[in-house]
């Protein structure tokens, strides 16, 4: 009688545990997982990356208007290309926004609505001997975890990526390829202004040399931007992914869940660097 008392009270003790601490996760904890201040550096990461890419947006376009300023028509397809760029830098800007949402809706459905489901199936458990409650439980935990944890993971993964590859000064250099540029575009036109003393010395010093190294420059914005861009994409887009992916595969592994994954395709993006590059060395061979 005693033994069969213990175990009435060991159950009675583990569902109070279980409604207490359900009812903890609904009503306090998911309020603190859904606050922003919890959240400060990563959200603060995050809007410093978004201003990065709107001013890479104005100055993608900057450089496509000076590139377009340089006499002749030998840099209207890298133009062309620079302004094309601005559509993934508007992807970019998306999939941070996405980020900050789910950063904060992740831990609210998580701990008001997992976490409560989970310490239900786990009553229904102890009471039933289930053990299917008790792996769907643990199953809905460790998936509630994982979702909490992909974005400030991929944040964390994204910056020991800037710092190691120095995305930051990529960014400055790049940035400041319009003004290389307009400053290039105006030598042209002071040497063409002086050359009006001499025809010769005009077509040879004025447009020869001085077009040469704007389309150079020209040359060099175009992979400048490229390379970032790159860099963003990976950074904002392609690390998020991956880090779901890894962690929905560590609970595959862990739980035997299989969470099926869409077939990505090869972006167009990298389609358009292969054409931006291909762009490059036909001007080169010109």
């Amino acid at each position: 009688m005693q033994i069969g008392k213990f175990h009435v009270s060991k159950k009675a003790f583990q569902t109070v545990v279980l409604i207490l601490v359900g009812l903890l996760s609904f009503f306090v904890v998911s309020k603190i997982a859904a606050s922003p201040s919890l959240h400060a550096s990563t959200i603060a990461t995050l809007d410093e990356k978004k201003m990065e890419v709107i001013g890479l947006t104005g100055a993608t376009a900057a450089t496509s208007v000076a590139i377009s300023a340089i006499p002749g028509d030998a840099t209207t397809p890298i133009a062309n290309e620079v302004a094309n760029l601005s559509s993934y830098l508007l992807l970019v800007v998306c999939a941070i926004f996405l980020e900050k949402f789910l950063l904060t809706t992740t831990g609210f459905i998580t701990f008001s609505i997992i976490v409560p489901i989970a310490c239900l199936l786990w009553i229904g458990y102890i009471h039933k001997q289930n053990v299917i409650l008790k792996i769907i439980a643990l199953k809905l935990i460790a998936f509630g975890i994982a979702i909490v944890l992909i974005i400030p993971t991929s944040v964390f993964v994204s910056n020991i990526i800037d710092d190691v590859f120095d995305t930051k000064q990529k960014i400055a250099v790049a940035m400041g390829s319009s003004e290389e540029i307009d400053t290039a575009t105006q030598n042209i036109s002071e040497e063409e202004i002086s050359g009006l003393q001499s025809f010769f010395h005009k077509v040879k010093e004025g447009l020869t040399n001085g077009i040469t190294n704007a389309i150079n420059k020209a040359e060099m914005a175009l992979s400048n931007f490229v390379d970032v861009i790159a860099a963003f994409l990976v950074t904002a887009c392609a690390i998020p992914i991956a880090v779901m992916v890894f962690f929905l595969w560590i609970i595959k592994v862990i739980f035997g869940v299989n969470v099926k994954m869409p077939k990505l395709k090869k972006h167009t993006f990298f389609k358009k660097k292969e054409r931006g590059e291909e762009v490059i060395k036909e001007l080169q061979e010109v």
